[in-house]
């Protein structure tokens, strides 16, 4: 066994280490030297305490070992043995993905390409002993990750799959099946590709380019993206609906004819989207029954031991750094506390993670800066903050069940008011108006200062005033109506007086209750919450934006 992974670099690296030491040994002679000619001895003792002395030497001391653990890091030291699988490949997969601007349709929310991605993310997990490589095709085809093991790998490029990526509009689903079944053929091992998309075909040679391929040597899993209904799709350059060269709306509809006969063809299998894990499971089951060799060989490791070396280095060069600066006492408990593990902590991590969701929110990436969020939650479980942008994450991902629950767990005072009024908004979008009110009042309640929210409630109650009091005259007019019908006595006309009567007390009596409701806010916190109603209202830190 090597001492050091870079053995080669020993030598030369043990040269460097002694002229650095006797250079800096001799400047720091020379330094003192001259410091004695300028001053007299007797002065220097006078002026200087004893103990400076002894800190340069220990200073001396240090900064040259430091020197020689940053040589022996770099050297690579080695100690310890481990065993680590290294597979051997028994299929090659390749995942083929539709990125022309039908992808970009939402009859699957938030739309077909995004649910693709989910899947393609969810099936690293039963990669281990294949090697995956993802092919992007339009009108042409494209590898877009070679064949690898590397899971990172795969998730990059599955992270920047956008629709309409490619430099050549429409769709190819044939020069897609040629270039798949030539990249695989090259490769030792079973090949099985994994085709998501909603299967137009505008090239008419699915046939021919299946006749080309040799059905024995490759199986065909394709993945049904989209409804039969279909659903427009939108020209991104002129943001409005795409038409086609008559002036007609272009809606992209899903055809699974050519996906399944696709399947049928090689003896593969066709799965009809319908979420991500449904998906995953039947390739997964389909890749089992296949009863492909998923083999492992143990090779040996020695364990690079270059960190430790490494960080006791920058604890000797931080003691050196403030040692002249600060009592000797002090020196240890700095000593002690850098070197301890419990100083760092995992909130630390936690908010790195969740200033990159930030960002992803900011860029509009909402699935990302929902992923981002979830994993800094892991870390810091108890972090409010987080809770909250998760929960707008999911609001945006219009997932409005899982945001309240997210929202009604959050106690934090200074998140309170902002998470009933986000709630209260969920309410809105899910149309439960009763629901949305009371959780407004609530935010109100919480903080009398929440213009949005005041806005927002006073909005919605001559919402529902008006439209209960549209119900009360139309019920109002049916009972005139049919009194004439039947020819009723005076006895009808009277109930239906009452009737009326009745329905304009219910109405003023739920006016009554809006106006006493916001005169109480008005007088807590003393201001006008009349507001333009032009303006469109936010939720919290992130913009929530309605169509009221």
């Amino acid at each position: 066994m090597d001492i050091f992974k870079y053995q080669n670099l020993f030598i030369p690296s043990l040269i460097l280490f002694v002229i650095f030491t006797i250079l800096y040994l001799k400047l720091s002679s020379r330094s003192k030297k001259l410091f004695e000619i300028i001053f007299d001895k007797e002065i220097i003792t006078q002026i200087i305490p004893s103990y400076l002395e002894e800190r340069r030497k220990i200073k001396d001391i240090l900064i040259i070992i430091a020197l020689f653990l940053l040589i022996i890091s770099i050297l690579g030291p080695q100690l310890g043995i481990e065993y680590r699988e290294k597979p051997l490949y028994g299929a090659n997969i390749a995942l083929v993905v539709d990125t022309s601007l039908s992808m970009s349709a939402q009859d699957i929310k938030p739309n077909r390409l995004e649910s693709v991605k989910l899947v393609l993310k969810s099936i690293s997990e039963i990669i281990k002993g294949y090697r995956i490589t993802i092919i992007a095709f339009q009108d042409k085809a494209y590898i877009q990750c070679p064949l690898t093991d590397d899971i990172d790998a795969v998730l990059y490029f599955t992270d920047i799959l956008k629709p309409n990526m490619l430099p050549y509009p429409g769709t190819n689903i044939s020069d897609a099946i040629v270039t798949t079944y030539e990249y695989l053929s090259s490769y030792p091992g079973e090949n099985i590709a994994v085709f998501f998309t909603d299967g137009e075909d505008h090239s008419g040679k699915v046939k021919d380019a299946l006749l080309k391929i040799n059905k024995d040597k490759i199986k065909f899993i394709t993945v049904g993206i989209g409804s039969p209904e279909g659903n427009i799709i939108y020209d991104p350059e002129k943001n409005e609906p795409k038409k086609d060269r008559s002036g007609k709306t272009v809606i992209s509809r899903l055809d699974e004819k050519t996906l399944i006969d696709i399947a049928n063809y090689t003896e593969g299998k066709y799965i009809k989207y319908t979420t991500p894990e449904f998906v995953v499971s039947e390739i997964k089951k389909y890749v089992e029954r296949r009863e492909i060799s998923k083999n492992f060989e143990k090779q040996k490791y020695y364990k690079n031991r270059y960190q430790y070396f490494l960080i006791l280095a920058f604890i000797l060069i931080f003691v050196e750094f403030i040692i002249m600066e600060i009592p000797k006492s002090l020196v240890l408990i700095l000593f002690i506390i850098i070197s301890s593990p419990s100083v760092y902590s995992l909130d630390i991590k936690s908010e790195f993670k969740a200033q990159k969701g930030n960002k992803f929110y900011k860029n509009k990436d909402y699935q990302k800066s929902f992923e981002t969020y979830k994993k800094a939650l892991e870390e810091a479980p108890n972090n409010e903050k987080i809770k909250f942008n998760t929960a707008n994450s999911l609001y945006k991902l219009n997932l409005y069940d899982e945001a309240i629950k997210i929202y009604d767990s959050i106690k934090n005072r200074k998140l309170m008011s902002q998470s009933l009024y986000n709630t209260g908004n969920s309410y809105y979008m899910k149309n439960d108006i009763e629901k949305a009110i009371e959780y407004y009042k609530k935010a109100i309640l919480e903080n009398p200062k929440n213009e949005d929210a005041k806005y927002n409630l006073e909005l919605l109650l001559k919402k529902k005033n008006s439209s209960s009091s549209s119900s009360s005259s139309s019920s109002s007019q049916g009972g005139g109506k049919d009194e004439k019908k039947e020819g009723g006595g005076s006895n009808n006309k009277k109930e239906n007086n009452n009737e009326q009567k009745q329905n304009t007390q219910s109405s003023s009596q739920t006016q009554k209750q809006a106006e006493k409701f916001l005169e109480m806010i008005k007088n807590m916190e003393r201001e006008n919450i009349k507001k333009a109603t032009q303006q469109q209202k936010v939720s919290g830190d992130i913009k929530n934006e309605f169509d009221w």
